[in-house]
């Protein structure tokens, strides 16, 4: 059986999160998200950001410790089942960036 070819996705692309963004996998769909790219250029150390599953669990949790602006990247594979939600969250306004490839559900 052929299978259609997996189609990246750029699952959030926004500046200055600072409430919670979801990102809800489509029915009949997977998202295998394998990269979060995150910026703050806050004042604050300390603050903190968050990629959360379906579950509301953390799989990946950082703390700026520079007033003057920190880069950090995770990289993985984490999957998604149609109609789960991945969500970004941060204590104070991050630059976010996600990716991953959007799958037919087999």
């Amino acid at each position: 059986m052929a299978y259609p070819p997996p189609y990246t996705r750029r699952v959030l692309a926004s500046a200055g999160v600072t409430s919670p963004q979801s990102y809800v996998v489509p029915a009949g769909y997977e998202l295998s998200l394998v990269c979060v790219d995150i910026y703050n250029g806050g004042t604050l150390t300390g603050s903190s950001f968050y990629l959360e599953g379906s579950s509301l669990q953390t799989i990946w949790q950082h703390t700026f410790n520079s007033p003057n602006g920190e880069h950090a990247q995770w990289t993985g594979r984490q999957v998604f089942y149609g109609s789960e939600a991945v969500t970004f969250r941060a204590d104070e306004a991050t630059d976010v960036t996600a990716t991953g490839y959007l799958l037919v559900a087999t």
